[in-house]
């Protein structure tokens, strides 16, 4: 009996219940309760995909959003290049932006434009957001939030005044990070042994202190910059990388 297929959800819900139908979508591509509703795709209309799970206008349009944020608060109006960014133009189309192949925004690349004042949080819920390359721009850099960054892997932050790698840990897919030429003092946080991905980490010339962690999480790792640091200890032997 088809009704029973899904747990059930064929029954209750028709063929929504199991997968959304061309030019619809939802998070699990298929509507599994009552409020989880199949939604329609704005442009969608003549697709042919069944159980779609994203929304690649609805994306855009946040992405979209959430960047022109970023432009007003951070001083947008003094960048050294903002071609794109006060106009009407496509997003894919500004100054820094690439987009992959769906449309949605891939890469930010602002690096010594003179970018001020402080990142927005939501930054991080673009999704499809593989880089962000901000370095050399005197600018204020928190983690919350980072962990909504589930396709985030290149992280350059070198030279912006960072002082700390607090939740940095959260970010699931950061393979690259460099953070040098900073203020960052301390201990290297435990929660880079999160970061399972990880393959190089950088954070020359700050202010670190403490023994190297051994990085026996990050097994993947096989790039590691730490000099012109206050470490002390023995150097890891990185026997399991």
């Amino acid at each position: 009996d088809e009704t029973l297929w899904m747990n059930g959800a064929v029954g209750k819900f028709s063929c929504p219940g199991l997968l959304c139908l061309p030019g619809t979508f939802n998070v699990n591509g298929r509507q599994m309760t009552e409020d989880d509703l199949c939604n329609e795709c704005p442009g969608d209309e003549n697709s042919t995909f069944y159980g779609s799970t994203y929304c690649s206008a609805l994306e855009k349009e946040q992405a979209t959003r959430i960047l022109k944020s970023m432009y007003d608060t951070m001083g947008g109006s003094r960048w050294y290049n903002q071609e794109g960014w006060s106009s009407s133009t496509d997003v894919c189309e500004w100054y820094g932006v690439e987009c992959n192949e769906g449309s949605q925004v891939g890469s930010i690349a602002l690096g010594a434009n003179n970018l001020v004042g402080s990142l927005p949080e939501e930054i991080y819920e673009i999704s499809g957001l593989e880089s962000l390359w901000l370095y050399s721009n005197p600018i204020t850099v928190g983690f919350s939030g980072i962990e909504k960054a589930k396709t985030l892997r290149s992280l350059q932050l070198d030279s912006t005044g960072l002082t700390s790698l607090d939740g940095i840990g959260g970010a699931p897919a950061l393979s690259e990070i460099d953070v040098r030429f900073n203020r960052i003092d301390g201990k290297l946080p435990s929660e880079l042994g999160k970061l399972s991905r990880l393959e190089s980490f950088f954070c020359e010339s700050n202010q670190l202190s403490g023994t190297l962690p051994k990085f026996e999480q990050n097994r993947k790792l096989i790039s590691l910059r730490v000099g012109d640091n206050n470490f002390s200890g023995t150097l890891p032997a990185f026997n399991v990388h």
